[in-house]
């Protein structure tokens, strides 16, 4: 694994040497550019998102607690088509969109801690989905969650 920062610590990336995995500690959009081997990656209060770049439509995604703005979101997520993993956790979301059905490739879903009260039927198209984490919506808390 090696780290890259720039001077001004504005961001801070990790990858691994295959280029597989990268985190991001610190991001500011335009200044980083992304691996094509990338597989995995993990954004967590990056006050940035809210100006989703689309050059993020890799394996896995996570925007937890980042406010994310749900209009620019539901088109993003469109392009995300190579996705397996995506966390939406505390994101307080209470719709998603049918776009959803274009991540074909998608084994784990958490939608946990938002203000979800239904999913759109697509979501039954997801043929991969593993694993769907619907807890603490509490619109939910009358239906049996699995």
């Amino acid at each position: 694994m090696y780290v890259k920062s720039d001077n001004n610590y504005s961001y801070i990336e990790c990858y691994s040497r295959d280029g597989q995995f990268m985190m991001i500690i610190r991001w500011e959009l335009g200044r980083t550019s992304l691996s094509s081997n990338l597989k995995y990656l993990y954004i967590e209060y990056n006050n940035t998102m809210r100006k989703l770049n689309k050059e993020i439509s890799k394996v896995y995604s996570n925007y937890e607690n980042n406010g994310i703005d749900l209009d620019i979101f539901l088109t993003f997520i469109e392009n995300l088509n190579s996705l397996c993993i995506l966390d939406l956790y505390h994101n307080k979301l209470s719709t998603l969109s049918d776009a959803i059905n274009n991540l074909k490739y998608l084994q784990i879903l958490t939608l946990s801690n938002n203000n979800f009260s239904t999913l759109p039927d697509s979501i039954g198209n997801l043929k991969n989905l593993e694993n769907l984490d619907l807890s603490q919506n509490h619109s939910f808390q009358n239906y049996l969650i699995l």
